[in-house]
């Protein structure tokens, strides 16, 4: 036989082994794999915990700034310098300042030198009492004439008297009255024992009339008459002072805010500007201490009922895990892509050396903790009913819940054996849909 059909021979042979060897193998069916497994009910401690992600965070970060808009003049730090209480940090220019300061100076003074016009005019001054008395009017009386014997009306001409009235001070301008010593008595035809007095020629009766008004000081709470303004009250000055102590007040407080001075020893975090920019307005230098750092978690909605302050909680980094403890809950939540969380703050019971702002983290707060209890496998509990071994359906009362397993306050006991599902038979979720997070 030649070579060349000796291989084709052996190709023919290999081909039927390989042929029957596949008819073997395919012949045979793999074992079959159980779809469930059964578990007992044990006893331990079950410990619920709710996760989220976070940044550490520092919740006592001072963010300073000028009172006043200028030019800033220096700038004493630069960021991450570490400062004490009351280090000064930077200089704006007080031009600006100290112009309103001595504007608001000036009205002030001005101010205060109209309400004690006003006290000095009789208003408040001193104490209030009745008006004082004006001066009576001094009326000159004309002198009697001299008596006379009786004597017969004929030929009898009275003495002669001339009266001039005496000048007052309000009479100025108005014509002098003298009495006319020519005119003679009326014939009477009885004798008269005294002559009839000789008449005033229209004289006005002399009374208060004559008189000019005289000035009346308002009692408390007057006013005064600005030359060609209105008149202004006490009370009006007084609210003019008022105003102007408020301005000089506001005005010394900016002028002492061209200095920004550290509030509390810190970490100088962030510093808006260099010497010879402008400012107008808004945080110039951010002061932080690191040496207090927390965390800030977004937990869900499904997780945040179960928080609350106090709780204990871990917090992992990339140098590993640290005890801590949730100090604040966020009231408002924050949502992001119909995405609703809360902030939580957790802080260190023990800051690790080292700690930077903003790094990321891992917390896992314990919401729950039932030591010594009954429990089984969290897959084994869908809608609070277990599968006994044989198929039996059984209602049970659960607690507190982990990430594996749920506690079983009632119906079921200690040992009893439960079906296990296998994965399969899950849908790729938890079989709870009361589970925490679901």
């Amino acid at each position: 036989m030649t070579p060349t059909r000796l291989r084709a021979g052996g190709l023919a042979l290999a081909a039927v082994a390989l042929a029957t060897t596949g008819v073997i193998l395919l012949s045979e069916d793999p074992p079959a794999l159980p779809d469930v497994e059964l578990v007992a009910a044990a006893r331990g401690d079950v410990t619920s915990v709710a996760s989220a992600a976070g940044n550490t965070v520092d919740d006592g970060i001072h963010d300073l700034a000028f009172s006043t808009a200028g030019t800033v003049e220096k700038v004493y730090v630069k960021i991450g310098d570490r400062v004490r209480k009351g280090d000064l940090l930077a200089r704006v220019d007080d031009t600006i300042a100290r112009e309103d300061y001595e504007a608001a100076k000036a009205n002030l003074d001005a101010a205060e030198e109209q309400l004690d016009e006003l006290d000095g005019s009789g208003s408040s001054g001193g104490p209030s009492g009745p008006p004082s008395p004006q001066p009576q009017a001094s009326c000159p009386q004309p002198s009697p004439s001299p008596s006379t014997s009786p004597s017969p009306s004929t030929g009898v001409r009275a003495a002669a008297v001339s009266f001039t009235k005496a000048p007052r001070p309000w009479d100025q301008g108005k014509p002098e009255v003298h009495l006319d010593p020519t005119i003679e008595p009326s014939p009477s035809p009885s004798p008269s024992p005294t002559p009839s007095p000789t008449p005033r020629p229209q004289e006005q009766p002399c009374d208060q009339t004559q008189q000019p008004q005289q000035q009346q000081r308002p009692q408390g709470g007057g006013t005064r008459q600005q030359a060609g303004g209105p008149q202004m009250t006490e009370a009006e000055a007084e609210a003019a002072v008022t105003k102007a102590e408020n301005e000089l007040t506001a005005a010394k407080d900016a002028l002492k805010g061209v200095v920004i001075k550290a509030p509390a020893a810190g970490t100088v975090l962030q510093v808006n500007g260099v010497a010879g920019d402008p400012y107008t307005e808004g945080a110039f230098v951010s002061l932080g201490d690191l040496t207090d750092l927390q965390v800030k978690a977004l937990f869900t909605q499904s997780d945040i009922g179960t928080l609350k302050t106090g709780q204990r909680a871990v917090i992992t980094l990339a140098e590993g895990a640290y005890q801590g403890t949730v100090s604040h809950i966020d009231p408002m939540a924050t949502t992001t892509d119909r995405l609703v969380r809360y902030g939580v703050t957790i802080s260190f019971d023990d800051q690790p050396a080292g700690l930077l702002l903003g790094q990321t983290a891992t917390v896992q707060v314990v919401t729950g903790r039932s030591p010594d209890v009954v429990y089984v496998p969290a897959r084994a509990v869908s809608d609070d009913t277990v599968t006994l071994s044989g198929g039996t359906r059984r209602k049970v009362t659960t607690g507190v819940r982990s990430d594996t397993t749920v506690e079983i306050t009632g119906g079921l006991a200690e040992g009893e054996k439960v079906e296990l599902p296998g994965a399969s038979a899950l849908n790729g979720g938890f079989p709870d849909g009361a589970f925490p997070g679901l």
